[in-house]
């Protein structure tokens, strides 16, 4: 008789896990009401602790320094996950949180400030790498699994990639779901879920930090990563990431826990998870490997211009500046917007992983940068309306807030999660680590730039040249990038090759085999597995 066990843990670890997760999205937030309130010259706001006004230069550093940071950090959260081990490595990352916001919170001088966020964003990178790898995404997986099973045609159990996050860490490239029922199909509905916990961190920081004061808000947003410590301390460690130490008896102690079963429930999921973790170990890439195959480095520069137009469409300006686009509109009541917009961009995140599988990644993509395009160009008009002609805007006051709001749920259904799903698609589990990592470098680097930039240029320029990014954008998906969805990566990889001579394939396959031990990680390297042609190698 099949042990029922019991899905507590696995639930009480997503809690706390994403508990982070919206941590992170409150740092995210934080310029949204207090950058207008360390802006405030008259008088000066009474919890200015700087006792003057910032410029719009220190504006725009304080902004941009957590992406700055994120961009040098993630280059060592995957390394810090592997080596420390999920559990300990997120539990870690508590203490730079805590030294960041420390400094922001006393800082009696723009450069304490701007060092405290800088630490922000190099702590924040940690969750972005292991956390959507770890014990949440799992109860996200098992949810949709239960669901799934209840009306499935299919009984094989197919797995499914992850969506990766941060580089370079070997669980962005394997997500088991044990027990599960699952297909091809539904895999951009897992990247929807990160998203979504952010979005409630944005949303608290719109919602409480315009109402209580600079120390008190600082706080609060501290105060989610010690509630985060204090429970997660008490989870398990990763099962895949103690199997992959030689540690098969705790491995076995820690799924059990998690699956609320004896060790006797878990064992034949232990042999499973054992196989594919030895076989996960003997592929090797190294960076040479990655740029020796065409495929790979065809993978990488369209991945990583679609990262970019994803910075580009203007999400970050937005969701970091809200108050202050506002308050440069006009909008009478500036919070309350604010909160409308972090509202709606919730919803749209819950409802995102309704709709995200059941359409192509193009057809959304398209329809995600029409919607943008025509909202950011409308906002673009409002404001040279505003400051450059005689027109009175007061009759059309309510344009910002409307056009913001489309914005966000038009940005959600298509931009917000599919480079993140598309992303775990485009690459083979040996290469996937290091390609990873230079796609995420890219687009933290584009989100320094544009809000470091921003300020410096009038919002009517702003928004019309994101407007013309979104009809790039455009041209781009519709004839450069390939559709992912329901598609086997030997199948992506298979259009990604399309064009080239027998000649070049077949010194391409040379070059695979010379770099990579041995004819079955060749194999790899293009998406098949030796025993199951067709089938994505993925794992918890």
């Amino acid at each position: 008789m099949t042990e029922k066990g019991s899905r507590f843990l696995q639930y009480m670890a997503a809690s706390t896990g994403n508990l982070n997760i919206v941590a992170c999205g409150a740092i995210l937030g934080w310029t949204s009401p207090i950058l207008p309130k360390l802006a405030e010259d008259n008088p000066i706001a009474p919890d200015n602790q700087l006792l003057r006004p910032i410029t719009i230069d220190e504006k725009a550093w304080i902004g941009s320094l957590v992406p700055l940071g994120v961009m040098f950090g993630s280059f060592v959260s995957g390394y810090l996950g592997e080596w420390l081990g999920r559990k300990r490595s997120m539990l870690m990352s508590t203490f730079p949180f805590l030294i960041g916001w420390i400094l922001v919170g006393t800082a009696h001088d723009i450069i304490q400030i701007y060092a405290g966020r800088f630490i922000l964003g190099l702590a924040l990178a940690m969750p972005f790498t292991v956390l959507p790898m770890g014990q949440s995404l799992q109860i996200a997986s098992d949810v949709i699994s239960s669901m799934i099973s209840a009306f499935a045609k299919s009984r094989r159990k197919i797995l499914i990639p992850t969506v990766t996050l941060s580089p370079p860490s070997l669980a962005q490239t394997v997500l088991t779901i044990g027990s599960s029922v699952q297909q091809v199909a539904i895999r951009g509905t897992l990247g929807s879920f990160l998203q979504l916990f952010i979005t409630f961190g944005f949303l608290f920081s719109y919602s409480v930090g315009p109402f209580v004061s600079y120390t008190v808000f600082w706080l609060l947003c501290a105060s989610l990563h010690v509630a985060f410590f204090i429970g997660f301390m008490f989870m398990p460690e990763s099962p895949h990431f103690l199997l992959s130490k030689g540690r098969e008896a705790e491995a076995a102690e820690a799924l059990a826990r998690f699956r609320g079963k004896s060790l006797d429930g878990v064992r034949k999921e232990m042999e499973e998870m054992q196989t594919e973790i030895e076989e996960a170990y003997r592929i090797k890439a190294s960076w040479n490997d990655v740029f020796k195959v065409k495929v790979n480095i065809k993978a990488i520069v369209l991945t990583s211009i679609l990262m970019s137009f994803q910075e580009f469409m203007g999400i970050d300006v937005v969701l970091f500046y809200v108050e202050d686009i506002f308050r440069e509109a006009g909008t009478s009541n500036t919070a309350i917007s604010a909160i409308i917009i972090g509202f709606v961009q919730m919803i749209s995140s819950v409802i995102t992983p309704i709709i995200v599988d059941r359409s192509g990644r193009k057809i959304l993509l398209v329809i995600s940068s029409i919607g943008s395009g025509i909202t950011v160009g409308i906002l673009g008009a409002f404001f040279y309306l505003k400051n450059k002609t005689d027109f009175d805007t007061t009759t059309i006051g309510w344009v910002p807030l409307a056009t913001l709001v489309v914005y966000i749920i038009a940005y959600s259904i298509g931009w917000g999660p599919l480079p993140w799903a598309v992303m775990g698609e485009m690459f083979a589990p040996a290469v996937k680590p290091k390609a990873s990592s230079i796609c995420v470098f890219t687009i933290w680097s584009f989100s320094f730039l544009l809000t470091k930039f921003f300020t410096n240029v009038t919002p009517d320029v702003g928004f019309f040249f994101f407007a013309a990014c979104c009809a790039v954008n455009i041209v781009f998906i519709v004839f450069m990038f390939p559709e992912t969805k329901g598609k086997t990566l030997a199948e992506i990889q298979q259009k990604l090759s399309r064009g080239r001579s027998k000649a070049e394939e077949i010194g391409e396959e040379s070059s695979i085999r010379n770099s990579v031990a041995g004819a079955e990680n060749k194999m790899v390297i293009y998406g098949d597995l030796a025993e199951e042609k067709g089938r994505e190698l993925t794992r918890y």
